[in-house]
C-alpha cells in the first residue's frame, strides 16, 4: 500500500506480478513502471472447514494449496470450462452481489484496477471417485466438435483441456511421453461411481462418433498426475521448442 501511494504520487505505472503463469504478455512493462512481485506473499491465512472456504495470499499456488488441504477432506478445483455470457444472446447470469460486483470486476481486470493482496476461495468436498482420460482425434475440428457436444449433452465433466498436434508433440518431447501426435483432449470425471459410469459412457460415445481414439484411463492419483503432466508443463514445453527464447513473464522477472 505504501509503495502504491508513492507510485501514484509520481504517476508511475504499477505492474502486479504473481506466480508468472500468464502467457499473454500482460506484465510487459511497455511504458516502464514498477513491478510489484507478489511471489513471497505465499501464506494460507485462514481455513474454515465448516464453511468450505480458505483465505490465501496471492502467491499461493494451486499445488501449494492442494498440499495444505491434503488432510482436510477438501480441495480447490480449477475452472470447469463453463462459459457464461454476461450480456447478449438473451441470457442473464444470476445476481452475484447486492450492488456492484467488485469481486469479479477486480479479478477480471487482471491487475489493471488494483493489486489483490488477499483472496477467499470456495472449497469443495473431495469427490468419491476421480477418473482421468486422454483421447486423440484426426483433426482439430473433430476434437472441438466433441467438446461442444459433451457440454450440450449436459455431461458434468470436471475438467477438459485441448492440445493441438504441435503442443502435444512439444509436451511429449519435454516429458518423454508417448502420446500420439494428433489433436488431443484431456478429460477428468468426478463423482460417485454410479454417476461417473453414465458420464463416461456418454462422453465415449460422442468422441467415438467424431473419430476419437479409445480412452487411455487413469484412476489412482499418481497415474492421473502423470496423465495430466503434459498439460501442466505446457509452458515449459513451449519454451523448449526454441531454447533461446523467453516469455514476457520470464523477461520481466529477470530484469
Amino acid at each position: 500500500s505504501a509503495l502504491a501511494k508513492i507510485c501514484h504520487h509520481h504517476q508511475l505505472p504499477m505492474i502486479p506480478f504473481g506466480t508468472g503463469t500468464g502467457l499473454e504478455g500482460g506484465v510487459g512493462a511497455l511504458k516502464g513502471g514498477v513491478c510489484f512481485s507478489l511471489r513471497r506473499m505465499d501464506q494460507v491465512l485462514d481455513l474454515h472447514q465448516e464453511d468450505f472456504d480458505v483465505t490465501v495470499e496471492p502467491g499461493v499456488t494451486r499445488k501449494g494449496l492442494s498440499s495444505y488441504l491434503r488432510d482436510t477432506g477438501l480441495w480447490f478445483p480449477v475452472a470447469d470450462g463453463t462459459v457464461l455470457h454476461t450480456a447478449g444472446k438473451g441470457r442473464r447470469p444470476r445476481k452475484t452481489s447486492a450492488s456492484y460486483n467488485l469481486t469479479n470486476l477486480f479479478v477480471g481486470s487482471e491487475g489493471t484496477l488494483g493489486i489483490i493482496t488477499k483472496a477467499t476461495l470456495r472449497l469443495y468436498g473431495i469427490p468419491e471417485s476421480m477418473v482421468s482420460a486422454v483421447c486423440s482425434f484426426p483433426s482439430v475440428q473433430s476434437a472441438v466438435d466433441s467438446t461442444v457436444q459433451i457440454l450440450q449433452a449436459g455431461v458434468a465433466i470436471a475438467l477438459i483441456e485441448f492440445l493441438d498436434d504441435v503442443m502435444i508433440n512439444a509436451c511429449s518431447r519435454f516429458n518423454n511421453l508417448s502420446y500420439e501426435v494428433t489433436p488431443t483432449l484431456f478429460l477428468e470425471f468426478h463423482g460417485s461411481s454410479k454417476s461417473m459410469q453414465e458420464q463416461v459412457s456418454i462422453t465415449e460415445e460422442i468422441t467415438r462418433d467424431n473419430g476419437g481414439s479409445d480412452f487411455a484411463w487413469a484412476e489412482d492419483e499418481e497415474t492421473r498426475g502423470r496423465l495430466w503432466k503434459a498439460c501442466h508443463d505446457a509452458w515449459y514445453a513451449a519454451l523448449a521448442l526454441r531454447p533461446e527464447c523467453k516469455t514476457s513473464a520470464i523477461y520481466l522477472l529477470v530484469t
